[in-house]
């Protein structure tokens, strides 16, 4: 950042919500009007674990035209420089998403629910095949369509009504796999199905803060998040 000054721009934010999308969508507008050499340039990378890079403190260098997009957190892992403008030169840089700690997730289980049920959340395998995780953000996302009094889930489920148990809502959906998946593996695609449904608007203009609580206040950090044992500890 120090080396281009302002010719370099960055976005910040957590996983998944867009930032290399933003830049890709940036890179084909400055090709489509020329002010990118059509020619791939070399970008600088810049690994985030020092492991994977023998000469710390150097850049490496790779050639490159696109930044990786997948809807899944966690996507990119290197802070990438990728030229945006020619003349006169113009960078921007793409980072990978930001993660709340530990404590944070701690004072507010409803945000851990909230970025699980939102695909915000960079989770190993074994977490993805977790059917009672899995059903944990649904049954967040129905509690909160509820709470707010918007049922547009029940005509996209066919349900008879609004409900609050999730398994009833879940049972509705992917039943064309019940012959071909195991049981777990049919929660699981039931899950999968039902966020898509949140994430695709399909339950209506539901917004799962509850933007009547008055009692909301900022995170801020104390002393016990900082020490070995509070940094890591999810049992509380």
């Amino acid at each position: 950042v120090d080396e281009r000054g302002n010719n370099l721009a960055l976005t910040v934010g957590v996983a998944n919500v867009g930032k290399s999308s933003v830049l890709m969508s940036l890179l084909r507008l400055g090709k489509q009007r020329g002010l990118i050499p059509s020619s791939q340039v070399k970008i600088n990378v810049r690994p985030i674990s020092k492991k994977k890079n023998k000469k710390k403190g150097k850049a490496q260098l790779r050639r490159g035209g696109m930044p990786g997009v997948l809807d899944t957190p966690g996507k990119t892992r290197e802070i990438t420089e990728y030229l945006l403008r020619d003349k006169p030169r113009a960078y921007f840089m793409d980072v990978p998403g930001i993660t709340p700690p530990a404590a944070f997730f701690r004072d507010r289980p409803e945000a851990w629910f909230g970025y699980g049920a939102t695909n915000l959340l960079p989770m190993g395998k074994e977490a993805e095949k977790d059917v009672e995780m899995n059903k944990s953000f649904c049954e967040y996302i129905l509690s909160c369509a509820n709470r707010d009094g918007l049922f547009h889930y029940v005509d996209s489920l066919n349900l008879p009504g609004p409900t609050d148990d999730i398994d009833e809502a879940l049972s509705k959906l992917s039943n064309k796999y019940k012959d071909k998946l195991g049981e777990e593996k049919l929660w699981l695609k039931r899950c999968e199905t039902f966020l898509k449904l949140y994430n695709t608007g399909n339950f209506g203009p539901l917004i799962l803060d509850d933007m009547k609580d008055t009692s909301w206040t900022p995170f801020v950090f104390r002393d016990e998040h900082f020490s070995k044992k509070g940094a890591n500890d999810f049992s509380k």
